[in-house]
């Protein structure tokens, strides 16, 4: 095993934009997709050969370096250090980016043990959430390990294999929430295993429906890059099972039209990402700034950010 003593790597974050089924961890019975977003955030892992524990910022990260201790028979501790920058849970991934991309920092620190592919099944697996000081067993689609291993635009239905769109340099992706009293709040974690029996209710329900426009024409919208066709699905989408769900919990008919707006105004896809109340919108970069100023001019957003896509996902920037 070649190992080396630190490793930096990039921690990009994913907005999710829908799930394609409600049973979370369970290959072939979830899945979704979701974009890899550049938000500039960076994680520092180390090798504490000195130390008899884990140095690291929460007991997501903690789990995860044990995992990998005891797998690969490592004698070692290790040390991470990182600061999340953006508010969590709010639609941002910001729990399964970081454990992505510590999960690509040690396989690299520890000379590759896992494919991609491993570590994706890995992460799906043993996902987990900081519950208060309890750590408990996270929902998982699949769709933030993808992003943050491949970058761009990707849809999943199990950890074997996916469907990846790479995307024009000139396309970026804003975020905001919306200025609407609904969307002061953020689903918590209690609130949404809570109600996975109208999750699953509701997605049996639309199940062919969503099938046929999904693999009929959602797939063949990514692979010829028709944002047309991807704009316009993506919003029928949010009206269907687990999505609809998630609008319901803030204002259902404002979501509906706030897409509708973003679409109108040149946004290219628009929707709520993962659980809210974060919104998103992809655009060229050129026609960013004008969709900020008709969302800004009707009062629908403030303190909207921009952000590149993220082309490749997590990236090593130094190791030694």
């Amino acid at each position: 095993m070649s190992v080396k003593r630190e490793i930096l790597v990039t921690v990009p974050n994913r907005l999710h934009m829908f799930t394609t089924r409600a049973q979370f961890n369970v290959n072939n019975m979830t899945g979704g997709v979701g974009i890899s977003v550049d938000t500039n955030q960076k994680m520092l892992v180390k090798i504490s050969e000195n130390s008899d524990q884990h140095k690291v910022p929460n007991k997501c990260i903690g789990y995860f370096c044990d995992l990998f201790k005891t797998r690969v028979e490592f004698p070692n501790y290790f040390e991470v250090n990182y600061e999340n920058k953006l508010r969590p849970h709010c639609g941002y991934g910001t729990t399964v980016s970081q454990i992505s991309a510590l999960c690509v920092a040690l396989n690299n620190l520890l000379g590759l043990p896992f494919t991609d592919v491993d570590l994706r099944k890995m992460i799906m697996e043993n996902y987990c959430e900081q519950h208060g000081d309890q750590l408990i067993r996270g929902l998982e689609t699949g769709v933030g390990p993808a992003c943050s291993l491949y970058g761009g635009i990707n849809m999943v239905v199990n950890t074997g294999s996916y469907i990846h769109m790479d995307l024009p340099k000139d396309i970026w992706v804003a975020t905001f929430i919306p200025e609407h009293e609904a969307y002061r709040r953020s689903i918590s974690l209690d609130e949404e295993i809570g109600q996975q029996s109208r999750s699953l209710q509701a997605d049996e329900e639309s199940l062919d429906e969503r099938n046929a426009l999904l693999y009929g024409k959602y797939i063949p919208a990514m692979l010829y890059q028709n944002w047309e066709e991807l704009g316009k699905l993506t919003q029928q989408i949010h009206s269907m099972g687990l999505k609809k769900i998630e609008c319901e919990r803030f204002d259902y008919m404002f979501q509906d039209r706030l897409i509708k707006k973003m679409l109108d105004s040149g946004a290219l896809i628009a929707g709520l990402s993962s659980l809210g109340p974060l919104n998103y919108f992809l655009a060229r970069e050129n026609e960013i700034e004008n969709i900020i100023a008709v969302l800004e001019k009707r009062g629908l957003a403030t303190n909207v950010s921009r952000y590149p896509i993220s082309a490749k996902g997590v990236c090593v920037i130094d190791g030694e």
